[in-house]
């Protein structure tokens, strides 16, 4: 599923609905990314970035719409099936990657979550296809 789109429709999710503390973090939110395409996503603390996020890696149910990735409704796919398909590292030099090391290697952290549970060593195949991602971006190793 590497050239595969993200496709995210209508997504709403509200926290503590009826209550006083009632908040929308995503009000019917549109969401379209080609293949190969490069996105960014900007916004003030509490605008929905990380709910957005973690509505994508299946870590929280939206109340509404639809997530697709590759023309695959992926919406209440239980997210340690989407890890096969999406990987996520964090800012957070705690929470997973390293700043000592390189863009390579911190990929690899991701990319080898999917298919063993053990400490990852980068090998010449993944290193090859880690280069090549990185060269649609402009950004060397």
């Amino acid at each position: 599923m590497n050239d595969c789109e993200l496709n995210i429709q209508n997504l709403t999710k509200c926290f503590e609905k009826g209550t006083a503390n009632e908040k929308v973090a995503l009000d019917h939110l549109n969401l379209m990314v080609p293949a190969g395409q490069f996105v960014t996503v900007l916004g003030t603390n509490g605008s929905g970035k990380s709910t957005l996020f973690n509505a994508i890696l299946g870590k929280l149910r939206p109340d509404e719409g639809t997530i697709l990735l590759g023309g695959e409704d992926i919406t209440r796919q239980k997210d340690y099936k989407r890890a096969l398909n999406i990987g996520c590292l964090y800012q957070n030099p705690l929470r997973g990657t390293a700043p000592d090391m390189t863009i390579e290697e911190n990929l690899a952290l991701a990319y080898t979550r999917k298919s063993s549970r053990s400490f990852f060593a980068v090998n010449r195949r993944d290193s090859a296809y880690f280069r090549e991602l990185l060269a649609t971006l402009n950004m060397g190793l």
